[in-house]
């Protein structure tokens, strides 16, 4: 097995410092990164962050054949408010060497693997707001707190002025105002459903009623016919006896 020393060659990381995502809110985005094993031996990689519940890593772990690249998608869940954009996200890149007949690591590969033999690579994360093409763009290095060139200071007030934070509070509100119409449609659905099963309750009675004022007009029928013959009969009876 490799030392750290000998490790740091192991793999090619692109982006090699900076994961850049767009400041947007209310949308997951992904930023791809690329892990070349620069070796001829296979590669077993592990991901973590320090914002677990922020992104999602597929894979997460992995191995990489010799002169081989993979590409890992890093999925930034959707922020709420630019005020998260704020806080410091970075991601650790563990790389070792396994045996080249591996082809999936067992669940404990990590837990054997000697400190010693692990090479770490850190990638820090930066916020970048979309500006129009004649305005200098800035973005938030949340690995140091600051903004890169373009802009003054890592301050809210900072984001304020290029327009983020209005936005922010514009899109928070039709937000806001989506949700309450969606409750009143769902509401008014509601009384609708109510009303529509009141009147099939109101027509289902209203069908019981004819059907049984139809039987009761037609066994009052039969019974005239009945009373019409039996006349029909003394008649005829007495008819021919006279």
């Amino acid at each position: 097995m490799t030392t750290v020393a000998e490790g740091a060659k192991l793999v090619r990381v692109h982006p090699e410092k900076v994961l850049e995502f767009p400041l947007v809110l209310y949308s997951s985005v992904t930023c791809p990164l690329m892990l070349e094993n620069i070796t001829s031996s296979t590669v077993a990689f592990k991901i973590k962050t320090t914002a677990p519940r922020g992104y999602l890593v597929r894979p997460s772990s992995g191995i990489i054949s010799p002169s081989q690249t993979r590409e890992v998608q890093i999925i930034l869940q959707p922020l709420q408010s630019v005020e998260q954009a704020s806080q410091s996200h970075r991601f650790l890149i563990q790389t070792t060497l396994c045996d080249n007949s591996v082809e999936q690591l067992p669940k404990d590969f990590w837990q054997e693997v000697n400190k010693e033999q692990i090479f770490e690579h850190r990638l820090s994360v930066i916020f970048k707001q979309e500006t129009p093409a004649d305005t200098n763009p800035g973005s938030i290095d949340l690995s140091k707190g600051s903004l890169h060139p373009g802009s003054q200071s890592a301050s809210s007030s900072i984001i304020t002025s290029q327009g983020v934070h209005s936005g922010d509070i514009e899109l928070k509100n039709k937000y806001d105002e989506l949700v309450q119409y969606c409750l009143a449609l769902e509401k008014q659905s509601n009384e609708l459903k109510g009303e529509a099963a009141i009147l099939r309750e109101k027509l289902e009675k209203a069908e019981r009623n004819v059907v049984n004022n139809s039987t009761q007009g037609a066994q009052g029928i039969e019974f005239w016919h009945v009373v019409a013959m039996v006349f029909v009969a003394i008649v005829a009876l007495k008819l021919i006896n006279y």
